[in-house]
């Protein structure tokens, strides 16, 4: 399938994440963490690039990130290039070590600065090992995830405030905030008098989703062409702002053209199998309707349920899985991304 868009504009807020090649870790010891942070901090005097928040984990790391040009793809380089070279002549290694090309997803506005925030700083703990996995969450959005008790958010929260790696103890006040860590603009967005009275107002907005367990991985699924994250409003403003390379062009030309629905959807996958969406869609273990929901997810405004009204009264829960399985599926099966890498072109040469 054609890479995700990318998109360069001034004063934007990004959620920059990468991995690992193979999920290979790309932090050996604090000595790789400290060299990387100060890269990354550095970005600011050479790139006008501030850092407001990251968390770096074994084999990945996120950042939320301003671009004050419209650099973010240059700036990255420097960091990533840098780093790797480093990492490789300290390790004795050759070769890459991240996974393909990172990912940036824009989101400037203030519901999404802060939801950013939150997911960045909440993934020290968004692990299996703190019930807070994949699979709880499934849980929690069927309704049937059991009451966790004192003991399970007394780890949770010892974890979170304890993590070195992440910029949430500056943020709540656990420790003071390196010189070049931006925090005074995402905490602007909470009330208080007072920079105390906000700080207070910031942890209570994160450790309370440590306490509930609800805030899982759900933030991604609702980006848009691989790159916004947003309302439709602000989502149509900006796809004027996309840009990509030939491999690129189809997503291009549909994100900048016209809006796509479910109805446009269901009908190039229908015509791809050579049937009719009210009976594919209804046939057990056919992939029809997998795709179309992966698909709207990525080309459509419409939330979870919405889609599930399309698909024969499906819960929001159970779209969101279907979503993921098609999703992994595609990534190891190329077959599969051919067959929608098909239905694709077909959505993206609809008349209008």
């Amino acid at each position: 399938m054609a890479r995700p868009l990318r998109v360069e504009v001034e004063g934007g807020w990004h959620h920059v994440i990468s991995r690992g090649i193979e999920r290979r870790e790309i932090f050996g010891d604090d000595s790789d963490r400290w060299d990387f942070l100060e890269r990354l901090f550095s970005l600011r005097g050479s790139h006008g690039v501030v850092t407001h928040g990251y968390c770096l984990m074994d084999n990945h790391f996120h950042l939320q990130v301003e671009t004050r040009s419209a650099n973010l793809k240059e700036a990255m380089q420097r960091l990533l290039s840098g780093y790797v070279v480093r990492f490789n002549l300290r390790h004795r290694r050759v070769g890459p070590l991240f996974q393909g090309r990172y990912k940036a997803i824009l989101a400037g506005e203030k519901e999404w600065i802060t939801e950013v925030s939150r997911y960045v700083h909440l993934n020290p703990v968004r692990t299996e090992r703190y019930d807070l996995g994949k699979a709880r969450q499934a849980e929690v959005r069927r309704g049937i995830a059991e009451e966790i008790g004192s003991e399970d958010v007394k780890k949770r929260l010892e974890a979170l405030r304890s993590y070195r790696w992440s910029s949430y103890r500056a943020y709540a006040g656990y420790q003071k905030a390196p010189e070049l860590l931006e925090i005074s603009e995402v905490l602007g967005c909470f009330e208080g008098e007072t920079e105390a009275a906000r700080r207070k107002a910031y942890r209570s907005y994160v450790e309370e989703a440590i306490r509930e367990g609800e805030k899982g991985d759900d933030l991604l699924e609702r980006v848009r062409y691989g790159v916004l994250l947003g309302s439709t409003e602000w989502t149509a403003k900006m796809r004027s702002a996309l840009s990509g390379n030939e491999r690129e062009q189809r997503h291009l030309r549909q994100a900048g053209s016209r809006n796509v629905n479910f109805e446009d959807i269901a009908r190039c996958v229908a015509a791809e199998f050579n049937g009719k969406w009210e009976q594919l869609s209804c046939l057990r273990g056919h992939p029809a309707r997998g795709m179309s929901i992966l698909l709207s997810r990525r080309y459509t405004a419409l939330k979870l349920a919405e889609i599930g009204e399309h698909c024969g009264g499906m819960d929001y829960a159970a779209v969101s899985d279907a979503c993921k399985r098609m999703r992994k599926r595609a990534e190891s099966d190329q077959a599969l991304r051919k067959v929608i890498d098909r239905i694709e072109n077909r959505i993206f040469n609809l008349e209008t």
